[in-house]
């Protein structure tokens, strides 16, 4: 099977739609973090960002991911924690969080028996546009995308 082949075939297996990521991140971000939100067209990752991933096991395996610049993971942060200045591992809780809110809606979308990972944040340097669905949204002038994958 060739790699355009199999995810294509992984497409197919993902617990969510579109929609659904759209009504995800849409609570996430206007409601929980009351940010602007809209959705875009799909456009490449390109580094650098952060990304931030839980993992999801069970009858269902796969990573939900929350791929955001530095300057909207910032703003986050300043959002959750309602300050104008907030340290790094701050700003990596904060993605952190987000990604366990997301993927806990993910993983609540899954109608077996599957448990959620603690969440890794790690830095994107180059470009970055693998398998899976990657859903592109825009916070102002900030391009993020909501990466689910099946394993």
């Amino acid at each position: 099977m060739t790699q355009s082949a199999v995810e294509a075939a992984n497409r197919e297996n993902l617990p969510v739609t579109e929609d659904d990521l759209a009504a995800i991140t849409r609570e996430l971000f206007a409601g929980m973090l009351q940010l602007p939100f809209e959705e875009t067209e799909a456009a490449k990752c390109v580094g650098p960002h952060l990304k931030s991933s839980v993992g999801i096991s069970g009858d269902w395996t796969g990573v939900v991911s929350v791929v955001v610049s530095e300057a909207l993971a910032e703003r986050i942060a300043a959002t959750l924690f309602n300050s104008d200045s907030v340290a790094d591992g701050d700003i990596r809780d904060s993605l952190g969080e987000v990604a366990n809110i997301v993927g806990g809606n993910v993983k609540g979308a899954i109608d077996k028996q599957c448990s959620l990972s603690l969440p890794v944040v790690e830095e994107v340097v180059g470009d970055e546009d693998g398998s899976g669905r990657w859903s592109a949204y825009q916070c102002d002038s900030e391009l993020f995308w909501i990466v689910v994958d099946s394993q």
